[in-house]
C-alpha cells in the first residue's frame, strides 16, 4: 500500500487484504464485492482490494476484473499495512508461485467509517473462509455518513 491509512481519511471505506490472483478464494470474494458495486457506490463507499502481490499481477487483476470507479487496488509494500494491523502470513503461499511473493496476508475484511473507526472487521486464519458481502453491506448502508481508516 502505498502512502498511510490516512489517505482515505474522508471516505467511507470497504478495505478487502486478499493473498493473490493465484487464490482461487480470493478471486471468488473479490468478483462478490465487485457484484454489489452499485450497492457500494450507493452508500458512497470506496473499496480497496489491497495485496503484496507486486504491481504487475495487481494490473493484470484490474484489468480481469474491469473495476468500477470507486474501486482501487493497493499493493502493501513489505506487507507493511498487514504488519501493522496483524493479518501478514509469513510463508503463507503455496510453494510453485513463481512471480509471487511467498508472504501474504490472512484473509481479512475492514469496514471503516469517514473519521477511520471500524464498523466492521472480518479475520480469519484460514484461507477458504471468507465474509460474504451480504454480511457487511449494512454497516454502510444503516449509518447516515460513515468514515475511513486510521492505522498509520
Amino acid at each position: 500500500m502505498n502512502g498511510s491509512s490516512r489517505t482515505f481519511t474522508g471516505e467511507k471505506t470497504l478495505l478487502v487484504f486478499f493473498r493473490a490472483n493465484w487464490c482461487p478464494f480470493c478471486m471468488n470474494q473479490l468478483k462478490e464485492v465487485k457484484a454489489k458495486a452499485d450497492q457500494l457506490a450507493t452508500a458512497g463507499v470506496k473499496v480497496k482490494f489491497i495485496s503484496n502481490q507486486g504491481i504487475e499481477n495487481s494490473t493484470k487483476l484490474a484489468k480481469d476484473l474491469d473495476l468500477p470507479a470507486h474501486f482501487e487496488i493497493y499493493q502493501d509494500n513489505d506487507l507493511a499495512a498487514a504488519k501493522a494491523l496483524g493479518i501478514e502470513d509469513i510463508g503463507g503461499a503455496p510453494t510453485g508461485m513463481p512471480g509471487y511473493p511467498v508472504d501474504t496476508v490472512k484473509a481479512t475484511v475492514i469496514g471503516l467509517d469517514e473519521d477511520g473507526k471500524v464498523i466492521f472487521g472480518d479475520e480469519t486464519d484460514s484461507y477458504r473462509i471468507r465474509p460474504h458481502p451480504d454480511t457487511f453491506l449494512h454497516v454502510f448502508e444503516s449509518r447516515g455518513s460513515v468514515r475511513a481508516f486510521s492505522a498509520a
